[in-house]
């Protein structure tokens, strides 16, 4: 099969997707937080992509997302939208963050980077040209300072949170 979206016959049925979920099992008990990085859309996504529904954190993981976009800005002027996968960039399943936060119940992200110029306004869509690299990974880098400190404010930071969240 040669398509962009195909995710194997089943779940975890390609090497990828099955040595990943390995590995995240693997260091459970370590983690925090997910955070997947997707070229591009200018969007942070977090769960749900299966369904309107929030996830029983949804206004936590908005304080986060909201705090994060606003970094993303700071720098550079970039704007990026956020909100559910289903509600903010189109009804998916099969998401590592909505995986991660279902299996795990951590708060999960997606960085849909930067997919035009900030300052000319020119679209590049996947294939960011080479002077796109550094102001996308320093306003994601930026961005990246805010999501811990928000999470740690919110309590995220501590595993011995997990269990007490409502």
């Amino acid at each position: 099969m040669c398509e962009e979206s195909f995710a194997g016959p089943s779940a975890f049925s390609e090497i990828e997707t099955r040595t990943l979920s390995e590995y995240i099992l693997s260091i459970r008990d370590n983690l925090n937080f997910y955070i997947s990085f997707h070229c591009a859309r200018n969007m942070l996504l977090l769960p749900w992509g299966h369904t309107i529904d929030p996830p029983s954190q949804y206004s936590q993981f908005m304080e986060i997302a909201e705090a994060t976009v606003n970094a993303l800005y700071a720098r550079h002027g970039t704007v990026y939208t956020f909100g559910s996968i289903y509600t903010t960039i189109y009804p998916a399943t099969g998401s590592s963050a909505d995986w991660v936060y279902y299996t795990l119940d951590i708060p999960a992200f997606t960085y849909e980077f930067r997919y035009m110029d900030t300052e000319t306004g020119e679209i590049f869509g996947y294939v960011a040209p080479p002077d796109q690299i550094l102001p996308n990974a320093e306003e994601v880098m930026d961005s990246l300072v805010v999501l811990v400190d928000k999470a740690t404010e919110l309590g995220y930071m501590n595993n011995n949170m997990r269990d007490s969240k409502t």
